[in-house]
């Protein structure tokens, strides 16, 4: 008796399937998970471009300008400087319709910090969503702290869609004309 050895048997078969199976899962799963970490690194580069960009503009605005003009020295959401040239440039908190952003606001001129794809938290603006709280002191410059959070818009229910991001610094201003 003869026997024919050159075909698979249907248990190899079945266990070479299952393997195959087995490895496009976890090939599937890598995949995805990478794509979600990709988009939540772009987010978090995002927010952390834009915040890094508006607490660079109103660092630089400070620190040249001639002196505070109004800010209450608690926690306040607007920030009002005297420019070297003799203008004022306001900072605040705005809602554009869509979210709240940061904005500088010189003569009618109104310049948004933060694009509108991040919000500042809300659709008001308090001292919770911008503050800014100066420090005046008899014969030095005066110093300003700044504290905001920026995060996406949108309401998210994957954490890998949700990002937010707090930014802090305090200023001092080259002069020392005070408050």
């Amino acid at each position: 008796m003869k026997h024919n050895t050159t075909g698979f048997t249907f248990v190899e078969i079945l266990v070479t399937a299952g393997i195959i199976a087995l490895m496009s899962g976890i090939a599937a799963q890598i995949f995805i998970s990478s794509s979600r970490n990709g988009a939540k690194s772009d987010l978090i580069r995002n927010i952390k471009q834009n915040g890094e960009f508006s607490l660079e503009v109103i660092t630089r605005m400070i620190q040249s300008a001639k002196r505070i003009t109004a800010c209450s020295g608690v926690s306040a959401p607007t920030l009002t400087i005297e420019n070297r040239d003799g203008g004022s440039t306001t900072f605040e908190c705005s809602f554009d319709g869509t979210v709240t952003r940061i904005a500088s606001r010189s003569g009618s001129l109104t310049e948004y910090l933060t694009t509108g794809g991040l919000s500042l938290g809300g659709s008001a603006c308090d001292a919770s969503t911008l503050a800014f709280v100066c420090t005046a002191r008899s014969g030095l410059p005066s110093s300003v702290q700044i504290n905001f959070t920026l995060s996406q818009i949108g309401e998210s229910t994957k954490a890998y869609e949700e990002a937010n991001i707090p930014f802090q610094t305090t200023v001092t201003t080259r002069s020392n004309e005070e408050l």
